[in-house]
């Protein structure tokens, strides 16, 4: 009897997750990250001045979601861009489920120099590079979740982003893809969908 009702229990949450992904789906909004790692991290302990602000568009086909994020560094001199591609679960037509990855990198601008392209490392600071093409190739990869809860075409919710410990499009040593936890960053989002 218990198997019975665990096998319908898991078909039903399976059948739901088909019947509420949506074939194609875009949005854009608003994100704000920690400039911190998470370690000392206290419920109500929320300060503005603490977080990154920037935007994120988010693309779905089906069960696969590419994203890109972009926040405005702290003394406004860098924009930090993360790329990612994964998987997105929407259960219920109520929450959003998605884990992707990809390269970090950043384009600088600064008052007594031209702009520039940087590559991010595992610890989550930038080495200048020559081109948005070196940029990307290798900018270090990043792992990146996201929960939402859904009303209609609006969004809400928390994403975790921890980068690799050292993987990015130019190596080829996959023991590297394994996160560097030490540098797990949490932020928020807030979405509106288009489509």
């Amino acid at each position: 009897m218990k198997r019975l009702i665990f096998t319908s229990m898991l078909l039903f949450l399976s059948l739901n997750i088909v019947v509420a992904a949506r074939p194609f789906s875009f949005g854009f909004g608003f994100i704000a990250e920690r400039k911190e790692s998470n370690e000392n991290i206290e419920i109500g302990d929320f300060k503005a001045s603490e977080y990154k602000m920037g935007a994120e568009a988010r693309l779905k086909v089906a069960f696969v979601e590419g994203s890109v994020s972009a926040l405005l560094d702290e003394d406004n001199s860098a924009i930090e861009t993360l790329f990612t591609f994964g998987l997105n679960l929407n259960i219920f037509k109520v929450f959003d489920l998605a884990l992707g990855v990809g390269p970090k990198f950043s384009y600088n601008f600064t008052e007594d120099r031209d702009p520039y392209w940087s590559r991010s490392d595992n610890q989550n600071s930038y080495g200048e590079v020559g081109s948005f093409g070196e940029a990307f190739k290798e900018g270090i990869f990043h792992y990146r979740a996201h929960t939402d809860f859904v009303l209609g075409p609006l969004s809400a919710g928390l994403y975790w982003s921890v980068p690799t410990q050292g993987f990015s499009f130019c190596s080829n040593n996959f023991s590297q893809f394994l996160p560097e936890w030490d540098q797990l960053k949490m932020g928020i989002s807030l979405m509106l969908y288009l489509i």
